[in-house]
């Protein structure tokens, strides 16, 4: 008898439902920092360099 794939992917979901399966939640606790160079910019020093041409 051929081997049943689908029937070995049932076994594992049910088996070992954690690791086998098809939606995993992935937690991650971090923290990201971004450091933005043109957070303290007025509005005008900001159209100044967007108009800016080399």
């Amino acid at each position: 008898m051929k081997p049943d794939t689908t029937s070995q992917i049932f076994w594992l979901k049910n088996r070992k439902p954690k690791e086998w399966r098809d939606k995993q939640n992935i937690e991650h606790d971090a923290n990201i920092e971004i450091n933005n160079a043109y957070a303290n910019l007025t509005e005008d020093e900001l159209r100044s360099l967007a108009n800016y041409e080399d």
